[in-house]
């Protein structure tokens, strides 16, 4: 039997809203669209193009992932991130869009050839980190996870983004004794970011399907979700410059607290910024 686009779509679109899957057509288009090749509009231009049999076996296949709620953009392998591309999988957090609100901060910051060292904590796939390298021409940066894997990942987005030659990627624990000695020779660092797991306990009942496919380490922050928090006000200043720059990114409702707990640890607090929902999102502390 031959199927269509138009028909491929509509099955599919059918079979992910009957699974409570959010957006289900923006889903089912992007699947196909990415097995054809097409973009949005070359797709709606070929809605009665025949699809190969070996196509319809592969989109249904993902469509039926899909059902499960495995994220969309592991199935895709790849997430955009600041204009850029990057390689994805469950050893990875998917890069958000309310992190480019770090990276933008970070930017804002820094003009683009002033030489700055950076200190990049829980890399991931390295979206902050190759995202800086990127646009601050200026910056190297050292980016530490807790991760094998991801650390691969990560040098692999950097290597395809043509930036590897300005980041070095370390394994590390933030809480192992022998952190500091690792990164001695890039110290002082003219700023540390970071979007750390900030999910508390009571939190991780409730989330999304999709978000209990990813690594557990790059979600849970503790009991309160302020652990790594409470590390980075007790610990970075050893690490930062005096008057250089903390940035991380927070919980949708956890700003407050954040900027207490550095407050009064001698991080000066000197921006919080919204992320797109209105929600404080992202803290720039000044190590005073």
């Amino acid at each position: 039997m031959e199927y269509s686009i138009r028909s491929l779509i509509v099955q599919s679109i059918d079979l992910l809203a009957g699974n409570n899957v959010p957006d289900p057509e923006l889903d089912a288009r992007i699947l196909l669209s990415e097995l054809l090749g097409y973009n949005t509009t070359e797709l709606f231009m070929r809605l009665d193009e025949i699809v190969s049999p070996e196509i319809v076996g592969l989109y249904r296949d993902n469509v039926q992932k899909r059902t499960k709620r495995l994220p969309l953009w592991y199935l895709l392998g790849e997430k955009e991130f600041m204009g850029l591309k990057f390689r994805v999988c469950d050893k990875v957090l998917i890069p958000r869009p309310e992190t480019e609100i770090l990276v933008e901060e970070v930017i804002n910051i820094f003009p683009e050839r002033v030489a700055v060292t950076a200190l990049d904590i829980g890399t991931g796939c390295g979206n902050i980190a190759v995202s800086l390298a990127k646009y601050v021409q200026g910056m190297k940066i050292v980016a530490i996870d807790i991760s094998e894997k991801a650390l691969e990942i990560a040098c692999e987005n950097a290597l395809r983004n043509e930036v590897n030659h300005r980041i070095v990627f370390l394994h590390s624990d933030l809480y192992n004794h022998h952190l500091k000695s690792k990164i001695s020779d890039f110290m002082p660092f003219d700023i540390i970011v970071s979007n750390p797991p900030y999910i508390s306990r009571s939190e991780m009942n409730s989330l999304q399907p999709e978000i209990m496919y990813e690594p557990m380490e790059a979600l849970y922050g503790g009991i309160d979700g302020l652990k790594f928090y409470k590390w980075f006000a007790e610990n970075v200043r050893k690490y930062l410059k005096k008057g250089g720059y903390l940035i991380v990114e927070v919980g949708y409702n956890q700003a407050e607290k954040v900027k207490g707990i550095f407050e009064k640890n001698n991080l000066n607090v000197v921006r919080v910024t919204k992320d797109y929902s209105g929600h404080k999102r992202v803290i720039t502390a000044v190590n005073g």
